[in-house]
């Protein structure tokens, strides 16, 4: 009754309820369609942001890599990250959400104030740059508080975060010099690094003495 009383009320008659019913369904498919585009478009988005340092298994739920990754925030840590939306994101990848869907729906709400339903194509690149920006001040705010900290399970969990970043980038290396030139200039790199601690570590000496 609803398909034909309002359409005869405004002064069209249906003469195929099937016809609309069918370019309905259409419609609504083809909503549903974009809305998937859109949730794989903020799952790729934030696989980009944790990847440097969270290897990302595809055959696992996006929302339990992401529990992975925040599990290198102890809370002691996390009480260190001034970023209110930083602290937030970390909190709500610890909810158990029912879906994906759901979960992404709760990041975007947090960055962006909408659901992923809402998006537009404009709004990708926006999602992409909040996630990115978001995600480097936690692993920066842990880096730094790391240095120092007395601290196992910390200093464990963070070094393997550093590690996991210097792996990454090693292979971004490679893929832009080739293998051999990567291994010379990781090769300068510990050098030099070892040469200035070793400078440090003999003022430290001549202080003492």
């Amino acid at each position: 009754m609803l398909f034909i009383d309002i359409p005869e009320n405004m002064g069209h008659e249906i003469k195929d309820l099937n016809e609309l019913i069918q370019t309905i369904s259409i419609c609504k498919e083809e909503l549903e369609n974009v809305s998937k585009y859109y949730l794989g478009q903020a799952i790729d988005s934030f696989f980009s942001a944790i990847q440097s340092a969270n290897k990302i298994d595809k055959r696992k739920r996006p929302r339990d890599n992401a529990r992975e990754w925040a599990n290198y925030f102890p809370t002691t840590l996390r009480k260190e990250i001034k970023d209110k939306v930083a602290r937030a994101l970390l909190a709500r990848i610890e909810i158990n959400y029912d879906t994906d869907e759901k979960f992404f729906n709760s990041i975007s709400n947090l960055l962006l104030g909408k659901n992923i339903e809402q998006w537009d194509d404009s709004t990708i690149p926006e999602f992409y740059r909040k996630i990115h920006t978001v995600v480097n001040s936690v692993e920066e705010t842990a880096l730094n508080f790391a240095e120092g900290f007395e601290d196992d399970e910390i200093t464990n969990k963070i070094s393997l975060l550093a590690k996991n970043r210097i792996s990454n980038m090693y292979s971004k290396l490679v893929n832009i010099v080739g293998k051999d030139l990567a291994g010379s200039i990781i090769g300068d790199i510990v050098s030099e690094r070892e040469e200035s601690y070793g400078d440090v570590a003999n003022d430290n000496d001549a202080g003492c003495a």
